[in-house]
């Protein structure tokens, strides 16, 4: 571990701005002194120009070197950047290229920085103001890949740009949840994840899928490595509702607000970016297996390494395996994932990657929870089951990518990503979809069956790097992306007229037979959608001076979606249609000012469309919802960007939203008029506050109220379910001292504020409540840790309110949990 010196002049040294102007592309140099024989391994660095104290950390953390760091004032000064396929020594030579700084290798894994200064005809003599030198230790652990941000504390970020940035850079407020995170937390799905991640609320819809939401509005922009991804709320296995698997993924980046301007379309809540894992440089494999309370086990198997002797061909497997019992009795959920990743360097310069991935998730479980009285209070326990012994969900994902990137001389880098998934369900489901009498218990039951299966292309092309104007350096990308979405589904009804074998039922003591569904063209429907989207966007950075920074960016997007139902099975008669929209244009503007090395402020304003369904009296789909935002903020980057601190305001208005058109009472007619709002303050920390001591804290607050009440928006629930007026949440992990340095202890804290839905008859209210998880866990050595972990330790009985429902939430449960490494 770092030593308290090492923060403390790290603190004054290291904390200056990230982006300070794009060097020139002329990289002259050679080492100073004689040199010991240095690291020779080749390692892929992606450090943008930032001060050198600052990108010395960054070779630190990808080469694992040890540095010896004299304090002197050049290293303050900006460095080089550096980026490409290289040896740690050429990355230290392009770093300090033109600063004056030296550098020389003692031994094979430590290098010593001597500042020096320019003297008569180009000598150098050492800063005669150097202090005691400075040691700054690496750990490259065997498992490192080609994803040079994978191990640090606040990774650089593509999420709100196509080039890596760091949260301080980026004019919205972002959240990184790191590998490192996901472990201690012992998160095995995106739903965990996000449950502790700060600002994100999870709204369980059913028994499989999830809806995520930030500020009051859904996210429903999901990326892969930076590629928009199709989402589809009707398919439960697709990435904005289907919980998927993490065991491929190496870490999740969350943007709050509107983010058009690289996903096209979208709702105004955000975008997640799910990073996968790389494949490393070197031989690694680990395992990890899991056993825990209500039937929890669970079990990772995660190898790779190189694929030639000199690791420009690597490859990487991960397995993954979960079983589960759900919070009522006698419901359970399995979970499978493969993972294949290769990568080579076709050059120096340019890098391919190809992957594939299969996942299948089966569920035992209720499709909408435990059911309500009369009264609106839930109908028995926590543990109740209220549905069939023969429910079923099961879900099917095979996905396979590739993507090659060039990175050119003069710094500008070209990237083109591809994506193709097939994913397919299979639901069979039991409902109560009416309220309980208290008296009798009585209530109505049905059931429905559903298969279905989607198909999903996306595709990416990009050009992102520097260019001059009016004696200043800038940042260009400019890019093209594509989307095409083939949705089959059927539905299956019961037989004559009794669409879904509806029985009056006494809840806690009743027998309902599984129908037999005939599927013929008098009871069922199918039908086909193909959804397309694609765009033209544009970005730029502006360096207006050393200190202030404009972005400018713009999308323009067409987008269209067409419905044909069966020729034969159609029992309820749909008519094909044929939506567009053409040319819309997403604008997005930004400033952020460098006070001093420290903090910056800025300001953004961002926007996004969404599609709506609804249509008007003439057939025609709606305009679309139109989200805004504007945010202004303070960020600031502590200890090397081992700490990131952000305090927010922000406004999000959404327009468009259907309203029943009055001039037609009895039809389901609307009109694009309806408005909604929310308000709020943002608060974010996260990373090292000391040494040993890591730290994720956030406090949401919203105020979200709908501009006109009856108002809506199809894809998103209300915001008394969703947006509580307080949300906060903090993670921290501590690794103890001295003689007990081999153990570390967690704690978690979800605290929000009252959620209801709203019926006529009166409110399902969950008041506010907080939940507690903690950890601890030993490490044998380097490789081997067992790790405990508690959830909901206290056991805190609360429920997400829904129309005729309520889902609970999960009980107290632990984990045990071995780790090793090979």
């Amino acid at each position: 571990m770092r030593g308290t010196t090492l923060k403390s002049r790290t603190l004054v040294l290291l904390t200056a701005t990230v982006m300070a102007g794009i060097a020139g592309n002329s990289l002259a140099y050679k080492p100073a002194f004689a040199q010991a024989a240095s690291d020779q391994r080749v390692h892929n660095f992606d450090i943008l120009a930032k001060p050198i104290r600052q990108g010395m950390n960054d070779i630190v953390r990808a080469s694992g070197i040890n540095v010896v760091f004299t304090e002197t004032s050049a290293a303050s000064n900006i460095g080089r950047p550096v980026r490409g396929s290289m040896s740690t020594a050429q990355a230290i030579a392009t770093l300090l290229a033109g600063s004056g700084l030296q550098y020389s290798f003692t031994n094979s894994n430590t290098v010593t920085i001597l500042g020096a200064t320019q003297v008569g005809n180009g000598a150098t003599t050492t800063d005669a103001t150097t202090l005691a030198p400075i040691v700054v230790q690496g750990n490259r652990a065997s498992s490192e890949t080609s994803d040079p941000y994978a191990s640090q504390p606040n990774p650089s970020t593509e999420i709100g740009s196509k080039e890596p940035l760091t949260q301080r850079e980026i004019p919205q407020t972002l959240s990184t949840v790191t590998q490192k995170q996901i472990r201690e937390q012992s998160a095995q799905s995106l739903n965990e994840v996000l449950e502790k991640t700060p600002g994100v609320t999870v709204l369980q819809s059913d028994s499989s899928r999830y809806q995520y939401y930030a500020r009051g509005f859904p996210i429903s922009n999901i990326q892969v490595d930076g590629l928009p991804i199709s989402t589809n709320p009707n398919l439960s296995q697709t990435s904005s509702t289907g919980a998927p698997n993490l065991a491929m993924f190496d870490r999740v980046e969350v943007l709050d607000g509107p983010a058009g301007l690289y996903n096209g379309f979208g709702s105004p809540g955000g975008a997640i970016n799910l990073v996968r894992k790389r494949a490393q440089y070197e031989f690694s494999a680990s395992t990890e297996l899991g056993i825990g309370s209500e039937g929890g086990r669970h079990g990772v198997f995660d190898v790779g390494g190189p694929l030639n002797p000199d690791g420009t061909v690597r490859a990487r497997f991960v397995g993954d395996f979960s079983n589960e019992d759900l919070t009522q009795a006698t419901t359970w959920k399995k979970d499978r994932s493969f993972y294949g990743t290769i990568e080579a360097d076709l050059t120096p310069d340019t890098l391919l990657r190809l992957g594939a991935s299969y996942g299948k998730r089966t569920e035992h479980t209720t499709w909408v929870g435990s059911p309500l009285y009369t009264d609106l209070t839930p109908v028995g326990n926590r543990s109740d089951y209220f549905g069939s012994d023969w429910n079923r969900d099961s879900y099917e994902a095979t996905d396979v990518y590739a993507s090659i990137e060039h990175k050119f001389d003069n710094d500008w880098k070209i990237k083109f990503s591809s994506d193709y998934s097939y994913l397919k369900n299979s639901i069979t489901q039991t409902d109560i979809y009416t309220l309980v009498d208290p008296t009798t218990n009585l209530a109505t039951i049905g059931s429905n069956r559903k298969d279905g299966s989607e198909s999903n292309k996306s595709l990416d092309l990009y050009a992102t790097g520097p260019y001059s104007l009016l004696g200043r350096t800038h940042q260009l990308t400019i890019g093209a992306n594509y989307a095409r979405m083939d949705e089959h589904q059927t539905t299956y009804y019961g037989a004559g007229g009794d669409d879904f074998n509806s029985q009056v039922i006494d809840v806690f003591n009743f027998i309902y037979a599984k129908p037999v569904w005939l599927g013929l063209p008098t009871d069922t429907d199918e039908g086909t959608t193909d959804t397309t989207q694609y765009g033209i966007y544009g970005n730029t950075r502006i360096s207006l001076t050393d200190s202030l920074t404009a972005i400018l960016g713009g999308r323009v997007t067409w987008w269209n979606s067409d419905f044909g139902p069966d020729a034969v099975y159609n029992y309820d008669g749909y008519t094909s249609t044929s939506d567009r929209y053409n040319g819309r244009f997403t604008p997005y503007a930004g400033l952020v000012y460098k006070l001093n090395d420290t903090y910056s402020l800025y300001g953004s304003y961002s926007t996004v469309f969404q599609p709506q369904s609804d249509r008007d009296s003439s057939n025609q789909v709606i305009a679309p919802i139109e989200g805004d935002q504007f945010e202004a903020g303070v960020k600031g980057e502590f200890f090397g960007g081992d700490l990131i601190a952000s305090a927010a305001v922000f406004q999000i208005t959404q327009k468009n939203r259907a309203v029943l058109d009055p001039s037609f009472p009895l039809d389901a007619f609307y009109l694009a008029q309806g408005k909604a709002r929310t308000r709020g303050i943002d608060l974010r920390v996260s990373g090292e506050v000391a040494d040993g001591l890591t730290v994720t804290a956030g406090y949401t607050y919203n105020n979200s109220k709908y501009l006109d009440e009856d108002s809506s928006d199809s894809i998103a629930s209300n915001f008394s379910q969703i947006a509580p007026t307080h949300l906060f949440k903090i993670w921290g992990n501590y690794r103890l001292p001295g003689q007990f340095d081999k153990w570390e202890v967690g704690a978690g804290l979800s605290a929000t504020s009252e959620l209801y839905y709203e019926r006529p008859t009166g409110k399902i209210t969950q008041p506010g409540y907080v939940t507690i998880d903690a950890r601890v866990a030993y490490n044998f050595n380097d490789k081997v840790s067992l790790n405990l972990n508690g959830t909901n330790i206290f056991d805190r009985q609360y429920f997400q309110p829904a129309n005729h429902s309520v889902e609970w939430g999960e009980p107290a449960k632990v984990m045990l949990t071995l780790r090793a490494k090979y």
